[in-house]
């Protein structure tokens, strides 16, 4: 499955076009969004993306997105940027670069998946657009062994192999504060919305895949370790699934990580 065994992955294709909409994502120029913008703009649709900075505003421009600046923990700059706009995904994080980290390292991260998504919610709902996508991830589920579906929901604390101390246990807890936050918004502001919790990204520049071989990646297990993984582009495929089967997937959450869990052997293959 790794870059020397021969293994190929078809070409994305967009799935079958559906009727053009006008999009709005949070995070367009990240691992999701650098892949998914073309092939939205490509099928006709009329995306617009959250700009940061005049580095990030040249990027969605060559990517054929429209940029608008703003904020994700500014409300007023949200409900300005996503007038018109019928889809809102929320692609947005800030994961840390470092090998080691400390809970501190998350807070941004942490405060971009539930404030952010709790103001581009209201942005959302105030210009009565259609549904609101969000990316989670399956850590949430936690240490476990047992089997795990989409119609698991993870539970609070998030399980571990060892007792860990309060500030890391907000970090593993918040991906589920933010699935309960954007139920309950859902229900308050009448927005439909779905849920994708994601394996660990991988690809052939993905920094996951390096860490591997560097011996950096987090282990489930201290023997036989194993992850849940899903490739980006099968990540973007799961996003273009939900925005053209929008009835099918409201107010449901998906669990998208490959049929197969991953060893450290199957990864350096």
């Amino acid at each position: 499955m790794g870059r020397n065994s021969g293994w190929k992955r078809k070409k994305i294709k967009s799935v079958q076009k559906w009727d053009i909409v006008k999009i709005f994502i949070a995070g367009g120029t990240g691992v999701l969004g650098t892949r998914l913008v073309p092939l939205l703009v490509e099928d006709g649709h009329d995306v617009t993306i959250l700009a940061r900075s005049k580095e990030n505003k040249n990027k969605i421009e060559q990517m054929g997105g429209k940029a608008v600046e703003g904020s994700i923990f500014d409300l007023n700059s949200l409900i300005k940027a996503t007038k018109g706009m019928e889809y809102i995904l929320h692609l947005a994080t800030a994961i840390p670069q470092k090998a080691k980290t400390k809970p501190k390292d998350w807070e941004l991260n942490s405060r971009i998946r539930i404030e952010g998504g709790r103001n581009l919610m209201e942005a959302a709902s105030k210009n009565e657009a259609m549904k609101y996508i969000q990316q989670s991830v399956t850590f949430a589920y936690g240490n476990r062994i047992d089997q795990v579906d989409d119609t698991f929901k993870p539970t609070l604390p998030v399980p571990t192999k060892i007792k860990l101390p309060p500030q890391w246990q907000e970090v593993m807890d918040n991906p589920i504060h933010m699935e309960k936050m954007i139920e309950n918004k859902s229900e308050e502001l009448n927005l439909p919305y779905t849920i994708l919790r994601f394996g660990w990204f991988y690809s052939h520049d993905s920094t996951n895949i390096r860490d591997v071989y560097e011996g950096n990646f987090a282990h489930i297990w201290k023997q036989n370790p194993f992850w849940s993984m899903i490739h980006v582009n099968d990540a973007v495929s799961a996003i273009l699934a939900v925005l053209e089967k929008t009835e099918q997937t409201e107010n449901q959450t998906f669990n998208v990580v490959d049929s197969t869990n991953s060893d450290r052997q199957r990864l350096r293959s």
